[in-house]
Order: structure tokens, then C-alpha cells, then sequence
């Protein structure tokens, strides 16, 4: 369980989160949504030890220590780059650093979007940066998965081969994840719970069940926020 009480983190003069209260179960995956600029990053920057709280306090497993939840948890942030670098000396270093790092679970991933390791990091597509950067994270033997961003700027067909990857590689019955998107009609197939995130703070945590029951999750968003994904 990820436990969130009072959790402050303040830039200055940027906007950040304000007194975010949150607490997620193992067996649910959980959408972070909101408009550019609401804290939604900062939020999963704050859980993930990249940022320290200005006030307040993140606990994963009861472990509140920075470190050890960076352990706990596995990241694909929204912005990652290898200038000039081999992807298979990235996965190297991956694999020399982390425990709990699979190695054939990452070439079994890597097999499905047909990258090749032998290629440098900046000559891939776009949409091929994003598969590796999604089969690093997924390749790692956690309870925890946060991904800012996973569908963010990509064509369609790799955006439906990395939602059928996220289906498929995550058993979520004793995990949590959490997806940060903008692309609503994707992910209503995907969470659980929706976690609304406006002026740094959280408006709510609502069941995508009861949602789908009246509307989609795209709809239901708009009548929210109005037109601002």
C-alpha cells in the first residue's frame, strides 16, 4: 500500500501540491489525470524519492525512508533520454544495478516491438524510445509501477502494442500501478480508479465502474475540467 498524508511540495515560483491525501491498495491501478501544469508529475516525482516533501508524509509498505521506496517502486518517467548511447549498454547498467531486474523478461518485451539492442538510443523512433523506456520499467519485479506518460505523442500502433503490454505484463492482484495520461479513451480500458488531480491538489478518486455506467471516462472528464485533456 502507497500512503499519502499531508503531502506538501513547494517551487519557488512554480506551482506545486498542496496537502495531497491519497491511499492506494494493492490490486488496483489507478489513472492520474488532470490538465497540464496540475501536479500530476510532481506527485509521482514526490512518491517515487526524486523530489523531497516540502511537508507531509509518503509511506510504501509502511516504509516512509526514500530509499527504500525507490526499491519498492519501478518508474518510467515522462521525459528520458541516453544521448549517444547503445541500448545495450543501457539495459547493461540496468541489469548490473538492479535486483530486481529480469533480463528475459526485457528481451521478451523487446521482441514484441522488434527493437534491436545493437541500436543507439537516439536513432530510434519516437514511438520505439517509449517502448523501451515502458519495457525497462516492466522488466523489473516490483509491487509498485508508476509510468507518467506511457502513450504520450506516439502513432496508434504502438500506442495499442505498449496498452497490450501494460494488460499483459502486470499481474495487478497483489500490485499497484498507476498510469499519468491525457489519452482517456485508452486508459478507461485499463484503471480501476481515476484520481483527479486540479491546482495541485486532489479533487477526487472515483470508481471508472461507476463511471462507465453513466458515460466514458473521456465524457465524464470534460464535464470536469471542460475542454482542457
Amino acid at each position: 500500500m502507497i500512503k499519502i498524508n499531508n503531502l506538501t511540495k513547494k517551487f519557488t515560483g512554480v506551482k506545486g501540491i498542496f496537502d495531497v491525501n491519497l491511499q492506494l491498495e494493492k490490486g488496483n491501478i489507478y489513472g492520474l489525470l488532470g490538465p497540464n501544469a496540475s501536479g500530476k508529475s510532481t506527485l509521482i516525482k514526490s512518491i517515487v524519492g526524486v523530489y523531497l516533501p516540502t511537508k507531509g508524509t509518503i509511506e510504501v509498505d509502511n516504509e516512509s525512508k526514500r530509499d527504500i521506496r525507490k526499491t519498492k517502486i519501478s518508474y518510467m518517467p515522462d521525459m528520458l533520454d541516453f544521448p549517444n548511447t547503445k541500448l545495450i549498454d543501457i539495459v547493461n547498467l540496468h541489469n548490473n544495478l538492479l535486483e530486481d531486474f529480469s533480463k528475459v523478461r526485457l528481451d521478451q518485451l523487446l521482441a514484441q516491438f522488434n527493437i534491436d539492442l545493437s541500436l543507439k538510443f537516439k536513432t530510434l523512433s519516437k514511438g520505439q524510445k517509449m517502448a523501451f523506456r515502458l519495457s525497462l520499467a516492466l522488466a523489473r519485479e516490483v509491487d509498485y509501477y508508476i509510468l507518467d506518460e506511457p502513450l504520450s505523442g506516439i502513432d496508434p500502433v504502438i500506442r495499442k502494442m505498449i496498452i497490450t503490454e501494460i494488460i499483459t505484463s502486470i499481474d495487478t492482484t497483489d500490485k499497484v500501478l498507476i498510469i499519468s495520461s491525457h489519452e482517456l479513451n485508452e486508459i478507461d480500458l485499463l484503471i480501476d480508479y481515476a484520481i483527479l488531480i486540479k491546482n495541485g491538489g486532489v479533487e477526487g478518486v472515483y470508481d471508472i465502474d461507476e463511471i462507465r455506467s453513466e458515460t466514458n471516462l473521456f465524457d465524464w472528464y470534460v464535464d470536469k475540467f471542460g475542454s482542457t485533456v
